[in-house]
């Protein structure tokens, strides 16, 4: 390949060449100059010019030319001031003249040669990647129409430019009818703006992954839909627009509903019926209790602890199943004095277990509540923590008036509940992690009863635990005024009986 500007090695290798070929074509004319005499004396020094600069660029090219120049003084009449003389120098100019056009020309000719070479190359390269690039786009193109999810692809201010066949089943509009047009087309009235959230996380280069929400068919149906959201970009790497997949999971979500409703009436209606057997079970032992003898009344003890627990069980199915059927507990506010409350529950456990329970109270602890439902959630959190404390180390009860509201506070010591359990402890059937060593029996319902209880008093309750300052579980309430229950939607719901205490593990 000529090399117009050489560097260091390859402008060597030209010097050489042009030494080389300018040498050949001297010791040619030399041999030929009893032929040819002083005539033509230049003749054989064009063709090494004309080598040189094509192989190996311009620069040696003019090298050989001034050394042919040289050369040539060989065959060319001494240079004195006489008409010779000057004519002879005329002819050498002219050959330097000539020549260096020649050199020029060549190494030009030779650079541009190669530069349609290469362009030539570059163009059948190109041409192949567009053969390529439309295979592709074909065979995208094929998968996306193909696809039994719904892929529709929209600009930045979500206007829809592209729309498969799924999507036209899916919607209802045909390709024709959605190009062009806003995606506000799909969204139900309750899910007006959520498009423009997910394009502005887009925008910003992030992809939503599964996001679960609603759209509008065109006949109006409204559909469960799972997106998956991409960014697309142009060549130069800026996000333009959006693609999206959407699958129908309408059917799924119906189905799990169903299921779920099935189970929940399946839990009452068990719950329901054993009951009335259970009651039976229990007069039976407290009428046998009264006339067995001494040595069998410790069984029949047994036998009732074994009835009580499974009453409290059957209690807790009861709530749950109340709870996800009925959108909550129902609870019957009162005027309630949550002193009254917390004092004659920490009696009772007092009983049981003396010396383990610390109480204080502060402040004005009165309020609208269901004071029956309270003292359930206080029983649930004092078993708890009488349970899962340290043995022999007593569980502070605390509760005080904050303003509008009054916070109860149940705190143990013991092992700390660990952190990742602490997001997901108030979840229906979760037990704790020492609860199976410990021969604990329960269904896990404690809790989760706990926090409806309190929801449904329009409170909050929260977990705590470390090993230095314990584990504590803290209960918001609010007063409960008419107000606050007209606008919860919260309403008296009379009860022929008062729950019991139930205890469940965490």
């Amino acid at each position: 390949m000529a090399d117009d500007e050489p560097g260091t090695r390859s402008g060597a290798r030209g010097a050489i060449a042009a030494l080389a070929c300018v040498s050949l074509a001297w010791g040619v004319r030399w041999l030929l100059h009893p032929v040819l005499g002083n005539q033509v004396p230049f003749l054989l020094f064009f063709p090494a010019i004309v080598f040189v600069s094509w192989f190996w660029g311009r620069n040696a090219g003019l090298l050989a030319v001034a050394l042919s120049a040289l050369f040539a003084l060989r065959f060319l009449p001494g240079f004195e001031l006489s008409a010779a003389g000057v004519t002879t120098g005329l002819m050498l100019g002219l050959f330097i003249l000539v020549g260096s056009s020649i050199a020029v020309a060549v190494a030009l000719m030779h650079r541009a040669r190669i530069d349609v070479q290469e362009a030539f190359e570059r163009s059948e390269q190109a041409a192949a990647q567009l053969r390529a690039s439309e295979q592709s786009v074909r065979l995208l193109a094929s998968i996306v129409e193909s696809s039994e999810d719904a892929i529709i692809a929209q600009d930045l201010v979500g206007r829809i430019i592209g729309w498969n066949r799924s999507a036209e089943r899916l919607f209802g509009y045909s390709e024709k009818e959605a190009l062009g047009q806003s995606i506000e087309m799909l969204m139900p009235p309750d899910r007006a703006d959520d498009w423009r959230h997910i394009l502005n996380r887009v925008a910003n280069g992030e992809r939503v992954e599964r996001f679960e929400t609603k759209r509008r068919a065109r006949d109006g149906r409204i559909l469960n839909v799972s997106l998956t959201v991409s960014p697309v970009r142009d060549a130069e790497g800026r996000i333009v627009g959006a693609a999206k997949i959407v699958r129908d999971v309408t059917a799924e979500r119906e189905a799990q509903i169903e299921t779920e409703k099935t189970r929940e009436l399946f839990i009452g209606t068990l719950s329901h019926d054993l009951r009335n057997p259970l009651n039976a079970i229990t007069v039976t032992l407290h009428t046998l209790n009264r006339q067995a003898p001494e040595t069998a009344q410790k069984a029949i003890a047994r036998m009732a602890n074994s009835a009580d627990r499974m009453s409290r069980m059957i209690d807790q199915l009861m709530d749950l199943t109340k709870s996800r059927l009925g959108g909550g507990i129902p609870i019957d506010p009162q005027s309630a004095d949550l002193a009254l409350v917390c004092q004659s529950v920490t009696d009772e456990f007092e009983a049981l277990q003396p010396g383990r329970t610390r109480l204080s109270m502060e402040g004005n602890l009165t309020g609208r509540w269901d004071s029956d439902r309270l003292a359930q959630v206080l029983a649930n959190l004092l078993s708890n923590a009488f349970k899962y404390g340290a043995a022999g180390v007593p569980v502070s009860v605390s509760a005080k008036s904050c303003g509008p509201s009054v916070v109860v506070e149940v705190t143990n010591q013991g092992p700390e509940i660990p952190a990742s359990l602490i997001p997901v402890i108030f979840d229906p059937f979760r037990r704790g992690p020492l609860e199976a060593n410990r021969g604990v029996m329960g269904l896990g319902l404690g809790l989760y009863i706990v926090r409806e209880i309190v929801q449904a008093h329009q409170g909050e309750i929260t977990a705590r635990s470390s090993p230095t300052e314990g584990t504590t579980f803290s209960v918001r309430l609010p007063r409960m005024s008419e107000s606050v229950l007209a606008s919860s939607g919260s309403r008296p719901v009379p009860r022929t009986t008062s729950p019991k205490s139930t205890t469940g593990g965490r």
